[in-house]
């Protein structure tokens, strides 16, 4: 798995969606976030597929500053974890004070892959 981040200074035109394009294709990341869009949350959204993600979470600019989005993508040989690394997991996102956002994906979250591993066990 490889995440690229990019502080972009804006979305909002041509050039720099080009430049996003370019180095999406070139390094291939399974996740993207993108800084600073400081544009509404529905035109990076739909940015999501030219770019060749599956998934993805914005948030609108405040006028001309802010706005982000994280784009992810599905890849096969995603492996089940282990109670331990699950666990781990769980617990910085809870000290973190971040959130599980399974519900923005329709996939399990870290909290549900973690019932699912105790009852194997």
């Amino acid at each position: 798995m490889s995440c690229l981040s990019w502080n972009c200074r804006g979305l909002g035109n041509g050039a720099t969606v080009k430049e996003l394009r370019d180095l999406t294709k070139s390094v291939a990341p399974t996740v993207l976030c993108v800084l600073e869009t400081q544009v509404h949350k529905t035109r990076v959204e739909g940015l999501k597929t030219t770019l060749g993600f599956d998934n993805s979470f914005a948030v609108s600019s405040s006028g001309r500053s802010g706005g982000l989005v994280l784009h992810r993508s599905e890849h096969e040989g995603v492996q089940e974890r282990s109670y331990a690394q699950i666990e781990g997991f769980r617990e910085m996102v809870d000290v973190c004070s971040l959130h599980d956002f399974e519900f923005l994906t329709g996939h399990a979250s870290a909290g549900s892959r973690l019932q699912r591993t105790r009852a194997r066990a």
